[in-house]
């Protein structure tokens, strides 16, 4: 059949099948990935938060398989670092530019002044860390909340773009997928479905949700009516109250009540 015989893959579904003591050049992959996403976006004009969602949704993503299973060497996540770096303040291959702040500010917070980037040494902890703790604890399935005050709100769909869009992000970072989350505005769920461009003034983030989704093919967003979202709107409530994003692997004691109600309903 004129199949070639190997005695080893290079990779095999999409990792590294042997790493020695070059990881650089093992993983040089990963950089030449990133730098062809780069350049093709050089030539386009680009507001900050285009750019801003390209790195962190593109960008820092490309290497996160890679590092659910090995630790890249420091320098080599500092060496992606600076290539995104590059592009966040407009450098090319025969131009270069002030990089005002540095990389290690731009991945504070945004209420810290920062721009939520990534660290690439911490985040290959993490997901590692991950790994560890779904194989000794997890059945790999998770419950995720996260819920705090927000103002200047233009409407009720306005509201629940930005929840939807911050669920995406919270699902990329650490790479939850693949994930549900759930609206109940059905508006919402058709304008995503839509080919069409928003011309209203949401019209922004609905652009940004749909670079968001082309980046998780692995998660999708449903329509659940708003009389059987329920525990959705009590894990909201709760995660509100601690201000913070909050991770279930089974499900929480205040929810019992209400999902046994919904079964029983049935």
């Amino acid at each position: 059949m004129g199949v070639e015989i190997v005695e080893s893959h290079e990779r095999y579904l999409g990792l590294p099948t042997y790493v020695g003591r070059k990881k650089t050049a093992t993983f040089q992959y990963i950089k030449d990935n990133l730098a062809k996403k780069l350049k093709s976006w050089q030539g386009k004009m680009l507001s900050g938060a285009g750019k801003d969602i390209l790195i962190r949704v593109v960008a820092q993503a490309l290497p996160t398989y890679a590092m659910s299973v090995f630790q890249l060497t420091k320098n080599f996540c500092e060496d992606l670092e600076l290539m995104c770096a590059r592009f966040w303040w407009g450098s090319t291959d025969d131009k270069r530019k002030i990089h005002w702040k540095s990389w290690e500010k731009l991945c504070l917070p945004k209420e810290e002044g920062g721009l939520g980037f990534q660290s690439l040494s911490d985040f290959n902890l993490a997901m590692l860390a991950k790994q560890a703790w779904r194989c000794q604890y997890s059945s790999g399935n998770f419950l995720v909340s996260k819920g705090r005050p927000v103002w200047g709100l233009l409407s009720a769909e306005h509201a629940e773009l930005l929840s939807c869009k911050e669920a995406l992000e919270l699902i990329i970072e650490p790479s939850l997928q693949p994930a549900i989350v759930e609206t109940n505005s059905l508006v919402i769920k058709q304008q995503l479905s839509s080919s069409g461009v928003n011309l209203s003034r949401l019209g922004r983030i609905y652009e940004d949700l749909g670079v968001l989704l082309e980046a998780l093919p692995n998660v999708r967003i449903v329509h659940i009516r708003r009389d059987a979202n329920k525990a959705a709107h009590l894990m909201a409530a709760q995660a509100s109250a601690t201000g913070q994003a909050l991770f279930y692997s089974s499900v929480p004691s205040f929810l019992h009540e209400v999902i046994t109600h919904e079964l029983c309903s049935h």
